[in-house]
């Protein structure tokens, strides 16, 4: 495998881990804006 492939791979991973990890944040976000509303 060429540097230039490997590395393709590695920041196409690396961009969907960063995706999955702000998909994660954002539920999460939610999640606890919806407990605020239920103890108000």
């Amino acid at each position: 495998m060429t540097p230039a492939v490997s590395h393709l791979y590695t920041t196409d991973a690396y961009i969907r881990f960063q995706n999955y990890s702000n998909l994660i944040t954002l539920v999460n976000i939610r999640k606890n804006s919806y407990v605020n509303v239920r103890q108000l």
